[in-house]
């Protein structure tokens, strides 16, 4: 999954920060934890600064595509987070010396700092038909243990959320089509993305579906088992990958930008909407169920009724809930998406939204995906000498 905006916090020394750029925050006199905080905005970053908190503690907030490309729509999945440092460190000199010749200090590399938000994302690339199809598809499924708003649907974006409203949700997932977004952020004046292939890897006659999703502290602190090492992200043919927490509160920035979390991260997050299953047009997925040994001929009745009532045909359940999830899985397990299309829409996989990646990142990401603070460093000392 590719990283896009974050907020990185950690416990910042006040003699470090030049206070006098910040801007009181307002209404927070009866607050614990936000009384005398305060805030400033500096190039691309959003900084706040909580005194009460750990002693002092700042976040920062920035997009990390905007930060290194100049635009998100440009998809980061691995980087030297040496160089990313010393940038940030650079850009904030103004109002934050985030570095100190004594480790007493406690200022940490920010590849420690704790992630107090990030979104993260893969994009389908392909022709703009396909792309409004899968869009269709999208605004029809339902996820586990989230709450569907609909209301944006027509601005092009798909929202379900962990609570009834934005503001409330520690899990926000989303897709949008990326150009039409691009093309209101710019105003009129947006790029020819088609003649840009370092920002993304675009043809004449493609769209972009985004799937993104936001994760607040106490849905990374899930992620991570708060304390505890993941058990494993994936099985291999040597045994289970074995993942271990980088710092003593799992869910630091070098925890998110590790390749095998991301990894996982999109594998959880396909399986979620079931895209690594085939979306077939209702004809064929009918004629899977009439022919296939899977079901006999009740079952294959009850199922198209199904059918028709998760893709909004009928408001009425055709049989409980519990025989709609055992239908939903006699489906999938067919390899086939009980939400039908238009047009047959191929499975989503890892090996396709690497290869709609630029030429660069995969680069990075073959440099990086076992990256480690000694490697960084090692680079930084060879490109000196």
């Amino acid at each position: 999954m590719a990283i896009d905006r974050v907020i990185l916090s950690s416990p910042v020394p006040p003699q470090y920060l030049c206070l006098s750029y910040f801007t009181s925050m307002k209404n927070v006199d009866d607050h614990p934890i936000l009384k005398g905080g305060c805030w400033c905005r500096i190039g691309l970053f959003h900084l706040a600064y909580l005194p009460r908190l750990d002693g002092g503690t700042l976040f920062i907030d920035f997009n990390l595509p905007c930060l290194i490309a100049g635009d998100n729509i440009h998809s980061i999945w691995c980087l030297n987070l040496q160089d990313l440092w010393e940038r940030v460190y650079t850009a904030l000199l103004p109002v934050a010396r985030l570095a100190s010749a004594n480790r007493d200090d406690g200022i940490k590399h920010l590849r420690y700092w704790k992630v107090s938000y990030y979104e993260f994302n893969f994009d389908l690339i392909m022709a703009a038909d396909h792309i409004q199809s899968y869009y269709e598809a999208l605004t029809k499924m339902k996820l586990p243990r989230l709450d569907r708003i609909d209301e944006y649907d027509p601005l092009g974006t798909i929202y379900n959320l962990s609570n009834e409203t934005l503001k409330d949700s520690n899990i926000i997932e989303r897709a949008y089509l990326k150009l039409p977004e691009r093309l209101s952020h710019w105003k009129g004046n947006m790029p020819d993305y088609y003649q840009l292939p370092e920002l993304v890897k675009l043809l004449p006659g493609q769209e972009i579906l985004r799937i993104e999703t936001a994760h607040y502290r106490p849905k990374i602190r899930y992620d991570f088992k708060e304390g505890k090492d993941i058990p494993h992200y994936e099985e291999s043919p040597v045994g289970l990958f074995q993942y271990n927490a980088s710092t003593d509160f799992p869910g630091s920035f070098q925890d998110i930008m590790s390749y095998e979390f991301q990894k996982y991260s999109f594998n959880r997050i396909v399986g979620k909407y079931h895209l690594d299953k085939i979306i077939t047009t209702r004809t064929k997925l009918y004629e899977i169920m009439n022919t296939s040994a899977m079901f006999t001929t009740r079952t294959a009745s009850t199922a198209k009724k199904v059918i028709r009532y998760l893709n909004g045909d009928t408001d009425t359940p055709p049989c409980s809930r519990k025989q709609i999830n055992h239908y939903k899985r006699l489906i999938l397990d067919a390899g086939y998406h009980y939400i039908t299309s238009e047009v047959e829409l191929p499975p989503v996989t890892l090996e396709s939204i690497m290869d709609s990646l630029t030429d660069r990142q995969k680069e990075l990401i073959n440099q990086y995906r076992s990256s480690d603070l000694i490697r960084d460093n090692l680079k930084q000392l060879r490109l000196r000498d």
